[in-house]
């Protein structure tokens, strides 16, 4: 979701002595969105619903591309040359320069004309594009089939489940497995190709997959939802909690990657790990506080007070430099708990 859109919020809180939400809207409008929120009791009068309804069909009936109207001599020739580049060449996707050239070859000569063409394509289905996003803004897919298939082929591989590698995975490997077929993936890419697919479970709002380095990579889908059975004592530990209105997904999972070299035993889940460097050992875990909305991380490091104060700080460290890299808007504060209460 970009900044400056129109966001519907919808509380149904009914009846709670105590807040189910800490939704800061004050926030957001400082980050330029248009917030409004809108309660409701879903288990009421079915005309509260309606009105809500009707509230969501006119806003989407605002959109800026509803109604936009458009030279016909611009959309149809090169959406007649999309349709043959896909069903003729069987091109499963265009870089922005072949779409240009394309766009050249039905005499869609300027700039502006092409970019509204290729919106026009995005809104009535027949490409995908992500125009905002670096990662794949030169990609514009043709065939959907050769995106979803891969990604599926990828989150259902019997190597990377929660018994296994735990959805971690090296370049490397992924190649070597793109490259191969099956009965669920028919198809084989190339390393280019498979680059464009790993980019695109990259992307940001998708949050299939992450990584820090760019050569070691985890999908939390693959992950265990718990740790695997354990034991960590966690008397004379150091504790520290990391305070959130909410965890962004990916938060956990990049820090895993980024230390993935500490991981003990394969003890690792969507949002917990166990770690092990030298003597020191740590357990980052979700952490939740009774009639509390906000969400925690709770680090624990035991182990000599050089060696867990040394750890502690790595990972606090890390974990300040995922959000500095990837959530630069997102508020926390850094607590140390009473013993007692924990």
């Amino acid at each position: 979701m970009e900044t400056h859109s129109n966001v519907l919020v919808i509380l149904n809180q009914i009846n709670r002595s105590t807040p189910s939400s800490n939704f800061n809207k004050e926030r957001y409008e400082k980050q330029g969105f248009t917030v409004e929120t809108y309660s409701i009791d879903f288990s009421g009068d079915i005309e509260v619903i309606n009105i809500l309804l009707e509230n969501i069909k006119n806003r989407i009936s605002n959109l800026e591309h509803i109604g936009q109207t458009l030279p016909k001599k611009i959309c149809e020739p090169i959406r007649d040359e999309i349709i043959r580049l896909k069903e003729s060449e069987n091109k499963p996707y265009l870089t922005k320069e072949e779409y240009i050239s394309a766009c050249k070859n039905v005499d869609l000569k300027i700039e502006e004309e092409q970019e509204k063409a290729l919106k026009y394509l995005k809104v009535i289905g027949d490409v995908i594009h992500f125009g905002e996003d670096y990662l794949v803004e030169n990609i514009i897919v043709l065939n959907p089939i050769w995106l979803t298939q891969a990604i599926y082929a990828i989150i259902t591989e019997e190597t990377l489940d929660e018994f296994h590698q735990k959805g971690i995975f090296t370049r490397d490997w992924f190649y070597d497995f793109m490259l191969s077929t099956s009965e669920s993936k028919t198809i084989s890419y190339s390393k280019v190709e498979s680059n464009h697919i790993l980019n695109f479970m990259l992307k940001n709002n998708l949050d299939i997959c992450y990584t820090s380095d760019n050569q070691t990579f985890i999908i939390p889908l693959c992950m265990p939802e718990k740790l695997p059975d354990h034991h960590f004592d966690e008397k004379g530990g150091l504790i520290v909690l990391f305070r959130y209105e909410t965890v962004p997904p990916g938060l956990v999972s990049r820090l895993i990657v980024r230390m993935s070299e500490y991981v003990e035993d394969s003890l690792v889940a969507k949002n917990a790990v166990i770690l092990r460097k030298g003597q020191a050992r740590a357990k980052i875990d979700e952490y939740f506080k009774e009639n509390d909305a906000n969400k925690y991380l709770k680090i624990v490091v035991t182990g000599s007070n050089f060696d867990k104060y040394t750890f502690m700080n790595e990972i606090k460290s890390v974990l300040k430099e995922i959000k500095r890299q990837w959530f630069k808007n997102l508020v926390y504060s850094e607590e140390i708990p009473c013993v007692c209460c924990m």
